[in-house]
């Protein structure tokens, strides 16, 4: 997931809180850029939804508008299963950002 219009303080997080509904995926975040992994790739499609829906958007500090300037964010997905890439229309973010 890579945050469009991405401003210095933005955050997308992922945190394997269970390997039941996670299985082994974990997510790192770069400059907006969240990837998220499975090793092996033995997560499930259960697993990977669950995992994609408690992704969250948060700002490291100050305003996340940049002072009304920035008042959205758009995410847009690329699934790779390991073959090849395919990426998906972003969508957009409301302002305060939320979780989804």
């Amino acid at each position: 997931m890579t945050v469009g219009g991405f401003l210095s303080g933005d955050i997308l997080s992922f945190t394997n809180t269970s390997s039941t509904t996670f299985g082994n995926i974990a997510g790192a975040d770069t400059s907006g850029t969240l990837t998220l992994t499975s090793s092996g790739a033995t997560a499930t499609l259960a697993q990977w939804t669950a995992a994609l829906r408690s992704i969250a958007y948060s700002f490291s500090s100050g305003d996340p508008t940049g002072g009304g300037v920035h008042t959205s964010r758009a995410v847009s997905w690329t699934v790779n299963d390991g073959v090849a890439a395919a990426p998906a229309p972003p969508a957009p973010w409301p302002s305060p950002p939320r979780p989804f």
